[in-house]
């Protein structure tokens, strides 16, 4: 893979994506005293701002008045934009994964960084299956939903919380068998994270964070919480236990009244915390049938897989939250592997093991799941769909 001397460009080089990645390569290049002249975004609200301070130009404008530049592409929708400047007979670009080998957070403040190491860690991801390198994991991230118990009543909830059939917790004890029986047969996760609903509301908590206490096939178990409520004094003894425990919050400003308190309380403690402050979020996906042939399927389905890691719920396994929600909220679809199920004993261990490996790696082989003739794909990738964040329905 091609690393360039990006020093012979400075001065007459363009970025394009003014978003997250966008942001630490820019704080990169200025460290390295190498200037960026713009960015370029689809993004009609961004355009004629600037970010990072940069200005951010449309891609008709980059042709028009940049045409001679060197282009970094420094977005994870990097396909569709090489797409584009093939069409558009431009060569001059490069991918920014050289620049984020190295790099000093310093004075970096756009984003938290903490945040921005596992999205550049996604990044890299993207990277090797465009180049199609294979991955040293299948999957680099496991989900567990422990609760559909939630503290809030989102309109535009992802995982479509407040429409669901009914609400309930999963037991410590299913929690853990589902959780090992994934481990046994993937091997390894660099990333388990704990969801809800609100996660801090699973009265069993702690029980949870206890059982995974000597489980050493995951690096980093992570408990994503909206900040509205606080962890109960024996969460936060097993917390303490364990130097893998991550409390990642999502603070939606004045909803999350808990969230300063939280991050205070985690100090305190010295357990790690990662706060992403969201001021906007996306539309969920449109379901119904649609008429995609299997080549826009396939792109679909491993443009939603790109950094999102299976997800476990009460004994079944998923690729993603639409079949979750399809199943959860009574939407009949004719979805055979919309999931697949942990706890079948009318297969053997070894049997199991191998369904589930080869289940996991569809987010690589690009097979996609009948689910994705039922859904409108990714909402990220559409910026019309942008929203108020963690909107609430009234009481």
């Amino acid at each position: 893979m091609e690393r360039p001397d990006f020093t012979q460009f400075s001065g007459n080089i363009v970025l394009w994506g003014a978003g997250k990645i966008g942001s630490v390569v820019a704080h990169v290049l200025k460290q390295k005293g190498i200037t960026a002249l713009a960015f370029v975004d689809i993004n009609e609200r961004k355009q004629d701002t600037v970010y990072c301070g940069l200005p951010i130009i449309s891609p008709e404008s980059f042709l028009k008045n940049y045409s001679n530049a060197h282009l970094i592409i420094t977005t994870v929708g990097r396909d569709d934009v090489v797409e584009w400047l093939k069409t558009n007979h431009f060569s001059r670009y490069y991918d920014a994964w050289s620049l984020l080998l190295e790099f000093d957070f310093g004075d970096y403040s756009e984003q938290n960084q903490m945040y921005m190491v596992r999205m550049i860690d996604r990044y890299f991801r993207t990277i090797l299956r465009c180049y199609k390198i294979n991955p040293k994991y299948v999957a680099e991230r496991l989900k567990s939903i422990i609760t559909s118990k939630c503290s809030l009543r989102c309109k535009e909830c992802i995982m479509a919380m407040p429409f669901l059939k009914s609400s309930r917790h999963i037991s410590c004890d299913e929690v853990i068998l589902d959780i090992k029986t994934v481990l046994d047969a993937i091997g390894h996760f660099d990333d388990l994270e704990l969801l809800g609903g609100e996660p801090f509301l699973h009265p069993e908590l702690d029980k949870i964070i206890a059982g995974l206490h000597n489980e050493s096939r995951v690096n980093t178990i992570c408990i994503a919480t909206n900040g509205t409520l606080l962890p109960t004094p024996e969460s936060i003894e097993a917390m303490k236990r364990d130097s893998r425990i991550l409390i990642r919050v999502s603070n939606y400003g004045s909803i999350s009244q808990k969230c300063a308190e939280l991050e205070e309380l985690l100090n305190k403690n010295s357990i790690s915390c990662e706060i992403k402050n969201f001021k906007n979020w996306y539309k969920r996906p449109l379901f119904g049938k649609t008429d995609e042939n299997d080549v826009a399927l396939t792109k679909k389905f491993m443009a939603c897989m790109n950094g999102c890691g299976p997800l476990i719920w009460d004994g079944k396994i998923f690729l993603c939250a639409c079949p979750w929600v399809f199943i959860e909220t009574a939407q009949p679809i004719e979805a055979n592997d919309s999931f697949l199920d942990l706890r079948n004993a009318d297969i053997s261990s070894s049997e199991l093991k191998q369904s589930i490996y080869d289940y996991i790696n569809r987010t690589n082989t690009g097979k996609f799941i009948t689910a994705c003739r039922y859904c409108s794909g990714s909402p990220n990738s559409d910026f019309a769909n942008e929203i108020p964040a963690a909107k609430q329905f009234k009481e």
